[in-house]
């Protein structure tokens, strides 16, 4: 893994040199897969550590395996905690009954569906899209075909950042893809 790192100086008004509130880090990574593990505990786990950021997609695809519970909060803040900031999709919740697409965490449902989405046994794939006004969640590796959840949002909030978890009894195992790509990432 490659890393470098600039910092961005200015010059004051009294030509003293002083540190600027921007840092710079460019990360070079392999190809191979992220993996990432989950607890039941039902912390969030960002995925800026491993460069894979939402800036620029429009999509995500993944694999888990997991029991119940697989969650994603698709955020403009690299937090779970700002309102009003974040898609939260749940996939096999409810005891792997049920999965949903929230505006919020902890808000109400824009969308549900009663299906038995994991396998508990193999990684299952899915992937996510949010575009034109739309938040969309299906299964296998083809973005846009078997979507089991669509939710229409008429002010689409801007995805930056994208978080996992797995709660409520489940600790799970995630895989995604990754690519040969460069990330960068500016800190204000």
């Amino acid at each position: 893994m490659a890393i470098r790192h600039w910092i961005h100086y200015n010059l004051s008004i009294n030509k003293t040199l002083c540190l600027h509130d921007i840092i710079y880090f460019e990360y070079s990574i392999a190809s191979e897969d992220i993996s990432r593990s989950t607890t039941d505990n039902g912390v969030w786990y960002s995925l800026t550590p491993d460069c894979f950021v939402g800036m620029g997609r429009t999509h995500v695809k993944f694999r888990a395996r997991a029991n119940r519970d697989i969650h994603l909060a698709l955020t403009k803040y690299d937090s779970t905690s700002s309102p009003g900031t974040a898609y939260y999709i749940i996939i096999g919740g409810w005891a792997n009954t049920r999965s949903a697409i929230r505006f919020d965490i902890g808000s109400n449902e824009c969308v549900f569906v009663s299906h038995t989405p994991l396998s508990q046994t193999y990684f299952d794939e899915f992937w996510v899209s949010w575009t034109g006004n739309y938040v969309r969640v299906g299964s296998g590796s083809s973005v846009g075909s078997s979507s089991f959840l669509s939710c229409y949002h008429t002010s689409m909030y801007e995805v930056n950042f994208i978080q996992i978890r797995t709660c409520c009894g489940s600790s799970g195992e995630w895989r995604f893809p990754n690519g040969s790509k460069s990330c960068n990432s500016y800190f204000l």
